[in-house]
């Protein structure tokens, strides 16, 4: 965890597949689990990283993109970088989308 120590506490969007061949979702979990305590520990909210895996994808090897979630990946960057910067998402994005992140 001391790699993480260079980290400063600002909004992060992890986005995953299930099935990635390069880099499995375990190893993930646990960097996405190690910055937030490391955020909290820096005295910010845990909830500025956010992590949303996405099963079966079709991207190749299950590594570049997201395939047939590529639109639903897409409407979640937007939602979250504007719950970040404190503005209103556009309307095409359903407000649903933050409820689909961890």
């Amino acid at each position: 965890a001391a790699h993480l120590d260079g980290f400063a506490p600002l909004p992060v969007l992890v986005l995953h597949g299930e099935l990635d061949a390069m880099i499995p979702v375990e190893i993930q979990r646990g960097f996405v689990g190690k910055l937030r305590e490391r955020f909290v520990a820096a005295g910010s909210a845990g909830d500025q990283v956010a992590f949303r895996v996405f099963p079966e994808t079709g991207a190749p090897s299950e590594h570049a993109g997201f395939g047939r979630h590529s639109n639903e990946a897409k409407a979640i960057q937007t939602a979250f970088l504007a719950r970040a910067l404190g503005v209103e998402p556009v309307p095409a994005v359903p407000e649903n989308m933050l409820s689909r992140i961890e």
